[in-house]
C-alpha cells in the first residue's frame, strides 16, 4: 500500500479476501506482542520495493500477459504476508493457475 494514501494499490483483483485476511492475521500477532512491527526504515524500503514491482507488473503491452503478471505479483505479495504468520496452509501456486488467463504461456 501507499504510504502517501494515494488510490492507486496493490489491493486488487484477484487475493481480495485473502490478502486482507492474511494482513489481518499479521495485526492480530502485532497486538498480542507475537510480532513486532518492522522499523519504519524497513517498512518504506518494503513499500517501494513492492510498489516497484507493481508498476513492473502493468507494464506488459498485451492483456494477457498483464493479467498473468498481475496473478504472479498478487501471489508473490500474499506469500509474502503469509510467511510472517501462522496463517494455515494455502496452495498459492495452485492458487496463481486459476487467475492466470486460460492456456496462458509465457
Amino acid at each position: 500500500f501507499y504510504k502517501d494514501g494515494s488510490s492507486e494499490t496493490m489491493v486488487a483483483k484477484s487475493y481480495t479476501f485473502t490478502m486482507f485476511d492474511a494482513q489481518a492475521w499479521l495485526a492480530r500477532d502485532v497486538i498480542l506482542g507475537r510480532l513486532r512491527m518492522p522499523a519504519e526504515a524497513d517498512r518504506a524500503r518494503d513499500m517501494t520495493e513492492w510498489q516497484a514491482r507493481a508498476a513492473a507488473a502493468s507494464s506488459p503491452a498485451r492483456a494477457e500477459e498483464a493479467a498473468a503478471a498481475a496473478a504472479d505479483l498478487q501471489t508473490e505479495y500474499v506469500r509474502n504476508l503469509l510467511a510472517g504468520s501462522d496463517y494455515p496452509d494455502l496452495k498459492l501456486d495452485k492458487v496463481r493457475e486459476v487467475f492466470k488467463p486460460a492456456g496462458y504461456r509465457p
